[in-house]
């Protein structure tokens, strides 16, 4: 007699229930520790110079505790196996142009790769504890540095470029969306997936970060944010899923970098810029800073580009930034074409599969979680493993969704 196997049971919104993947605590645990040292506190650092190292340390223990977990059990893929070429390709710029391994190549590449690789282990084991894990760990810090803002609403250090008014616990309020995306995005994405189209549990980590951005505001991620608000309330409805689906979203996203960064279409809406957001047509001199990075792309360099830490930028004032304020001219800044060539392979392929569940509720959640981080690395360098996070994510939810369906269809013939 054939054996009876239950039928993989659908939510209001089409997307299979995870029947097999009840939340494991060790799973939970093991994810929240490992993601820690990859969120460095901002104060923390500021006033205690010695906690870098520790933090460093702790990091590559974190990283080759994931890289291990990723060869026994993790996912091989296109998104995992891009991850690690972008690695390999900053690692042989950096050698090449005597950069420094030990803080910017193991802080930032290293650590974006791991977070693929997390989350590729986190696929075959138990993703959905994953994604509470991440929801978990993100909205704790959320919470931690509301209260340092509540706490000191004058802010709690300064440094040589800005004032004690624009750092908090987790560091310059510029940052925070590195955490606030992540928690709001993950939470309302657990309710999708569960048939929920929005829970209070979601509406109070959303409220925890607009008290955030409202205290130390920062324009770029309060834009991103309601812009991701606007996308997350469209796509409640079928029709705006099929149209503003990952594809679109992708497209979007370098149309908007050729808009702004290419041929400057913020100088037309300046009186828009100036007198809404309080900022002037050069997006407080961006424009400066991205001509200096292509000016300085010679033929020496147009291909592998300066590596991990030749990502100083020096704009035609004279003045030295840390990093360009663009994301993509970052990686073609750090890793020449090579490391653009894998960064938008990265962002292709989120793009693809979230067009291929582009009928479920889901699909819109994460376009608009995705979409707030894309947001931002148009005048910041998100150079963070907070962005490879959400796009693993994307990637990974999408990949368990068509797989689910596709055991359900399976079952049911």
């Amino acid at each position: 007699m054939a054996r009876h196997r239950p039928k993989h049971k659908k939510n209001a919104l089409g997307v299979p229930f995870l029947l097999d993947e009840r939340l494991s605590v060790p799973v939970v645990l093991c994810v929240v520790v490992l993601l820690i040292p990859f969120f460095e506190l901002g104060m923390v650092n500021a006033c205690y110079p010695d906690m870098r190292n520790i933090y460093y340390y702790i990091r590559l223990i974190c990283i080759s505790t994931i890289v291990l977990l990723y060869l026994v059990k993790g996912e091989k893929d296109a998104l995992s196996v891009s991850s690690i070429a972008l690695c390999l390709v900053m690692l042989i710029s950096t050698c090449i142009n005597g950069g420094s391994l030990r803080f910017a190549f193991i802080n930032e590449w290293v650590s974006m790769a791991a977070m693929a690789l997390l989350a590729a282990w986190a696929f075959r084991v138990n993703f959905t504890s994953f994604l509470w894990a991440v929801m978990i760990f993100s909205t704790a810090l959320s919470a931690a540095n509301a209260l340092s803002i509540v706490a000191f609403p004058e802010g709690t250090y300064a440094t040589q470029y800005t004032p004690l008014g624009d750092h908090f616990l987790y560091g310059h309020r510029n940052a925070f969306y590195q955490f606030i995306f992540l928690s709001v995005g993950v939470s309302w994405l657990l309710d999708a997936w569960k048939g929920k189209r929005f829970s209070a549990r979601t509406g109070a980590i959303f409220l925890l970060g607009l008290i955030q951005v409202g205290a130390a505001y920062s324009a770029t991620t309060t834009i991103a944010l309601a812009l991701a608000v606007v996308l997350g309330f469209l796509v409640q409805f079928m029709p705006w899923r099929r149209v503003l689906n990952g594809l679109v979203l992708v497209g979007l996203y370098f149309g908007l970098f050729a808009a702004i960064v290419i041929f400057r279409i913020n100088e037309v809406f300046a009186p828009v810029i100036e007198d809404v957001f309080q900022r002037n047509a050069t997006l407080t001199g961006r424009t400066a800073i991205w001509d200096a990075v292509i000016q300085r792309m010679d033929s020496e360099h147009l291909l592998l580009g300066y590596g991990a830490s030749g990502k100083t930028v020096i704009a035609g004032s004279g003045l030295e930034f840390p990093h360009p304020h663009n994301e993509l001219l970052t990686y073609l800044n750090c890793g020449g074409i090579a490391g653009l060539a894998c960064f938008v392979a990265v962002l292709v392929l989120v793009g693809w599969s979230l067009f291929k569940i582009r009928n479920v509720l889901v699909s819109g959640v994460l376009c608009s979680l995705v979409s707030a981080f894309l947001v931002v690395s148009l005048t910041e360098s998100v150079l963070h493993p907070s962005l490879m996070l959400a796009l693993a994510i994307a990637w990974y939810a999408s990949k368990k969704i068509r797989g689910q369906a596709g055991r359900s269809r399976t079952e049911d013939r």
